[in-house]
């Protein structure tokens, strides 16, 4: 009889533990959408800011690979990438 006691005990405090951690794990989920839901409201402002930096980056690029291309490849890019 002690056993089964002991094994209701043991049973009990694991489903505490699991409902705790669900409580927790579902805590968490919630910070976490809360925090996409603030970037996601960031990120018209953001976009503004990033579209020219890769266009210039973009540009760069561009540039740094016709230096290095064969000039038959750089002649045929000038054509593609102003």
């Amino acid at each position: 009889m002690a056993d089964d006691s002991d094994m209701r005990n043991e049973l009990s405090d694991m489903q505490q533990r699991a409902d705790q951690l669900a409580d927790e794990s579902l805590e968490s989920t919630r910070r976490m959408l809360q925090l996409v839901e603030e970037f996601a409201s960031l990120l018209p402002v953001t976009d503004t800011f990033t579209k020219p930096l890769n266009n210039i980056e973009h540009t760069l690029s561009a540039q740094q690979t016709r230096q290095t291309a064969s000039p038959r490849v750089a002649q045929h890019l000038s054509h593609i990438i102003p």
